[in-house]
């Protein structure tokens, strides 16, 4: 799945001391997300710098989720994946979202 309008913000203001690095990122989906039941529905997102050992610390959307759980994680040098995870009854559609979330690099990662 592709995404258009990343928009990244790189800095260490909070959580001062336990993280070296944050990114507050935002973007918006190209096309609707519709998982189906059990399913997922995953998409890359191009966060230079990141890297194995960076948290995703939190993820949400500009449309209600309709049930949906959203996780993200780190999986390839300056890749983050997020998932959308359906454990509803049925197919949930969520219309273009614009998606925000938090990367963050824990000071012990080299």
């Amino acid at each position: 799945m592709a995404v258009t309008n990343i928009v990244t913000q790189r800095g260490k203001q909070q959580f001062n001391g336990v993280f070296d690095e944050v990114w507050a990122v935002s973007f918006r989906e190209s096309s609707n997300v519709a998982p189906t039941t059990g399913a997922n529905v995953l998409s890359n997102v191009t966060v230079p710098g990141a890297k194995f050992g960076d948290q995703v610390l939190g993820v949400s959307t500009s449309v209600s989720q309709n049930g949906l759980a959203m996780t993200g994680y780190v999986s390839a040098a300056n890749t983050v994946t997020i998932a959308y995870v359906n454990n509803t009854a049925s197919t949930v559609t969520l219309t273009t979202p614009k998606v925000y979330f938090v990367l963050a690099r824990p000071n012990f990662i080299v």
